[in-house]
């Protein structure tokens, strides 16, 4: 997760691009490097790589900033600014290139990392045999979701808690998890099963009328426009590549 606002000029805006895994976040954030590289009044401090919008709620006493409210708190006395500015940019793709996307970043563990000890935790989407079928299998499983019960993912996501509490599949799992209020999603739980997630979504998104969710093909577009807002100007970048791209196997996903 990326934070950005104006520590100087205008404390009341307030930025935040929201990293869910393999929705085009490396890319994103490369974009925001490239336009604000001149502009030194911007603070851009990054929280864990995958870190939750849950994470500056407000529950961790440590933290200098909350968003609901909305406030920031901005030096040691806590003077508090009201911000009226807050735009949340959360990038999302469909279910099915996810779920590839997933598999062979997995499957690719060992090419990226030289420590060849060091073992990837299991996840539902497990890819060890290289089979794709079993790997989605796997995640549909009761009986794998709980052999994983301790496996934690980036950021301190522990899927199977997800998966078995609100009876959700891996991607859907991993959005809540850093979308979602988890306080609130946990507290009605029963509520918001199925149908009655629509009934409750302000609930469990507090933030939504900050919230933008787009479709990573769009992330260019996207990204001019909320950065534009943030600055109060056109910004204009041309990035040749994006980052990670992946070549998917012909017809893999069939």
């Amino acid at each position: 997760m990326r934070l950005i606002f104006d520590k100087q000029l205008d404390p009341s805006k307030f930025f935040i691009f929201l990293h869910v895994p393999k929705c085009g976040g490396t890319y994103g954030k490369k974009i925001i490097d490239t336009v604000l590289k001149d502009h030194k009044e911007c603070a851009m401090p990054d929280k864990e790589y995958h870190q939750p919008l849950n994470s500056i709620y407000g529950y961790e006493t440590n933290n200098s900033m909350s968003t609901i409210g909305v406030q920031f708190s901005g030096n040691k006395r806590g003077k508090q600014y009201q911000t009226t500015n807050l735009q949340i940019l959360c990038g999302l793709r469909d279910p099915y290139s996810w779920y590839d996307s997933w598999f062979y970043f997995k499957k690719s563990h060992n090419q990226r990392n030289s420590d060849q000890f060091r073992r990837p935790p299991l996840s539902p989407l497990q890819s060890n045999s290289d089979d794709y079928a079993q790997a989605i299998r796997n995640s549909l499983d009761d009986e794998y979701v709980k052999k994983i019960s301790h496996s934690v993912l980036q950021g301190g996501f522990c899927p199977s808690v997800w998966m078995r509490e609100f009876d959700i599949g891996f991607y859907s799992a991993w959005f809540f998890y850093m979308a979602a209020d988890h306080y609130a999603m946990f507290q009605n739980s029963q509520k918001i099963k199925r149908e009655g997630f629509i009934s409750n979504i302000d609930t469990i998104f507090p933030n939504l009328r900050f919230t933008q969710f787009y479709d990573i093909s769009k992330i260019d577009e996207v990204m001019k426009t909320a950065l534009g807002k943030f600055l109060d100007k056109d910004v204009v970048f041309d990035l040749k590549e994006k980052e990670r791209t992946t070549k998917y196997e012909q017809n893999y996903l069939k």
